[in-house]
């Protein structure tokens, strides 16, 4: 959990730190899927929630970046599938 933390402090001094975006959002993705290996998936489906608005957010603000709309689609998959899987 403190890596996410200190990812979250690190945006929330500087919300438009791209790097620091991405790396929260890979924070919120690897939460999700330990989640969903446990049997928590409405906490996953959160966790991938959170990191799907902010590749979201960086897609929205550079559509040409292909690895953002990699990742965007990784997490609405993710949404998709613990939906699927009670």
């Amino acid at each position: 959990m403190l890596p996410a933390t200190l990812r979250k402090s690190s945006v929330d001094r500087n919300p438009k730190d791209i790097t620091s975006l991405r790396w929260l959002a890979w924070c919120f993705g690897r939460r999700g899927v330990v989640s969903m290996e446990v049997g928590n998936t409405k906490e996953a489906i959160d966790f991938f929630e959170q990191g799907l608005d902010i590749y979201q957010k960086l897609s929205d603000s550079d559509p040409s970046n292909t690895a953002d709309r990699e990742n965007l689609t990784w997490y609405t998959d993710q949404i998709k599938a613990a939906k699927t899987n009670p």
